[in-house]
């Protein structure tokens, strides 16, 4: 048997909403279901800071009550802290465990209180992070992160890859491939 997941990253309280209704309708025309990874807090240039309400991403809200999309967590805020050592972008890799806990504790807690329920799964920015990152998600209780072909294993946390093809399709979970 082949499973195919489709992942959509990037929607927040300022993304492109009528272009994220489409996806979504295309989605439950085929009857598809989409997993959406969402931006808790987005800061703008200007340095203001808008976070998901029920009242700015209802569309979100009501293709998950239809069931055309689950939600993800898309890190905390999608700013790029330069800590991961190849210098690539990244939220998390290189950030210190103890900042990498308060950004997904917090971010986890914006999501569950705007769709009124716990998200299990993790998408970071970037799809950068690293053992940290796989340490405190499998603690807060995560079921899969979908990120890089690089993945850090830790208890019963799933690692996803983000982009594939049928070749390399695998998803590893507790240092198996499955």
């Amino acid at each position: 048997m082949i499973s195919v997941c489709f992942r959509f990253d990037d929607p927040s309280a300022t993304s492109d909403h009528n272009l994220e209704r489409e996806i979504f309708k295309l989605f439950a025309d085929l009857n598809f279901s989409l997993t959406v990874a969402v931006i808790p807090y987005r800061k703008k240039k200007s340095g203001e800071i808008f976070k998901i309400s029920k009242e700015n991403i209802t569309h979100l809200i009501k293709a998950e009550q239809l069931g055309t999309i689950d939600i993800a967590l898309h890190g905390h805020s999608h700013l790029d802290h330069r800590n991961d050592v190849n210098g690539s972008p990244s939220e998390f890799s290189g950030t210190p465990k103890t900042q990498q806990h308060d950004l997904i504790k917090e971010g986890s807690s914006l999501i569950s209180s705007v769709f009124g329920h716990k998200t299990h799964g993790f998408v970071p920015p970037w799809n950068s992070y690293d053992q940290n990152t796989a340490d405190i998600l499998n603690e807060l209780g995560y079921e899969y992160v979908s990120a890089s072909s690089i993945n850090f294993n830790s208890g019963n946390l799933a690692a996803i890859p983000r982009t594939c093809t049928m070749r390399n399709a695998q998803c590893i979970k507790r240092n198996k491939k499955i």
